[in-house]
């Protein structure tokens, strides 16, 4: 008892306190929150065909831009607690919390709990992953499983045991059925980070690693596969694809196409240079082949589909009329970059001004510090990049062998390195997905803080002057 007693850190508890605060407080007043992504908890309710399909509509006729995973948690969520916005909101919050959790643990092992506490603390403050915790849209759910498969990650190389691989692994795959693609953007890390720093044989490494995904591959695939090999005529269309798979979705549409900005055929919503001023604050979800849109956008973002005809529920497309669903999707009123008050960050007026397709900023190697960005995850970038030079020198102990502290400095960078660049350069993106950076910029900047004040206290010449 004692033991326990005196690993209890009060300032955990305090900082997850503040975390729960700002992630949940009020949002009982938020009732619509992205109603594109409210009216499929709504539909999943209803039925389980549409709660295995996250079908957006009663009649099962069409699915939502992404993968079931967090709506079905939504759907639990309001199963008990009721259909409000702050049930579907209220998973988010949670994982939010979660999130910051695992970064204390995450830091604290090899670190140390200064570090931790830092760290934990300013991915409880930073001000997107707030925001997006205080909505319905997937990104905070995502970051926790990406967070809860590190931590795994780091499990293994500790234990050196490969269940904890293979289970790592698995979490990133409940990743893709979160958000598809966006969840493999940190796997360079984490293979970079278990060949240098397990303790195996460069065979024994590769077997792993192969053995990991093909977990990876079966858990990712295994939604798209099943969806994707029933009749169509018995599912409802894929929304957003261009050929109803879930397969052309994950790869085009919320993959090379985020990219590119571009557009590879007809359809309402998919990205394009030439995106209207209503997906400022929502993507509108793409209407299957040969369907005409009958809704229209307010001006808050809302739909307007008051004379939507619901086709019959046979998966097979219309050949005109009305029918579209509401504007919604990344994005939604109520996500960040949406109406001030409506759980949002209050950017609305940049993203419909901004530059960039929705005020994202221009594409470059600065694009991160740009006003239309750098108020939201940019604001600690700069002492996590001197962090991680101090973690490279202070950690360095032995010429030829990486200490632990920088073979987990290499896995942040890794981490951080590749999605910056990513949002560098890439045309369709929404503020909000800058919530991928928030936890190695948090890690950078806690654990750096630490070294460079060692460096500060204990070095002489350039390396003392790192810290001021």
């Amino acid at each position: 008892m004692e033991k326990k007693k005196r690993e209890l850190d009060i300032f955990l508890i305090l900082i997850l306190l503040a975390s729960a605060f700002l992630n949940i407080y009020n949002i009982w007043n938020d009732d619509t929150v992205n109603p594109y992504y409210t009216a499929a908890v709504t539909s999943m309710m209803q039925s389980f065909h549409n709660f295995f399909y996250a079908s957006f509509d009663a009649a099962g006729f069409i699915t939502v831009d992404k993968p079931p995973i967090t709506f079905q948690i939504q759907t639990i969520s309001a199963l008990i607690f009721g259909m409000h916005g702050w049930s579907v909101i209220l998973p988010q919050a949670l994982a939010g919390v979660g999130s910051v959790l695992l970064m204390y643990l995450l830091i604290k092992s090899t670190f140390g709990k200064t570090a931790a506490r830092i760290a934990s603390f300013i991915m409880a403050c930073t001000p997107i992953a707030v925001a997006v915790a205080r909505t319905n849209n997937v990104d905070a759910l995502l970051v926790f499983f990406l967070l809860l498969a590190t931590w795994l990650l780091f499990k293994a190389i500790r234990k050196g045991k490969l269940i904890w691989l293979l289970a790592a692994f698995f979490v990133v795959g409940v990743g893709f059925n979160t958000k598809m693609l966006q969840a493999y953007m940190i796997l360079p890390a984490f293979l970079l980070f278990y060949l240098i720093a397990a303790n195996a044989t460069i065979k024994k490494k590769i077997v792993s690693l192969v053995s990991a995904l093909a977990v990876l591959a079966a858990v990712s695939l295994s939604w798209p596969l099943i969806v994707d090999n029933i009749p169509a005529s018995k599912r409802p269309y894929i929304g957003s694809s261009q050929t109803n798979s879930v397969l052309e979705l994950a790869f085009g549409y919320n993959g090379i196409q985020r990219l590119t900005g571009q557009n590879s055929g007809g359809g309402q919503g998919a990205p394009n240079k030439d995106a209207s001023k209503e997906m400022s604050s929502s993507d509108n979800t793409q209407a299957p082949p040969n369907q005409s849109s009958g809704s229209s956008s307010s001006s808050d973002g809302k739909s307007s589909n008051g004379n939507m005809t619901v086709p019959p529920s046979n998966g097979q497309m219309p050949s005109g009329g009305q029918g579209s669903p509401p504007s919604g999707g990344d994005g939604g009123q109520g996500g960040p970059g949406g109406d001030e008050g409506k759980g949002g960050t209050g950017t609305g007026s940049k993203m419909q001004s901004g530059s960039g397709m929705f005020g994202t900023g221009t594409p470059g190697p600065l694009r991160l510090f740009q006003t239309e960005l750098s108020d939201q995850i940019s604001w600690l970038l700069p002492f996590a990049i001197f962090g991680i030079a101090g973690l490279l020198i202070a950690g360095a102990r032995e010429r030829r062998r990486l200490s632990a502290e920088q073979k987990e400095t290499v896995f942040w960078v890794a981490w951080l390195v590749p999605i910056a660049g990513f949002f560098s350069v890439a045309e369709f993106f929404h503020h909000y997905y800058l919530i991928m950076l928030a936890p190695p910029i948090a890690a950078l900047v806690g654990a750096g803080w630490v070294a460079l004040v060692h460096l500060y206290r204990n070095q002489t010449g350039w390396k003392a002057w790192l810290l001021p």
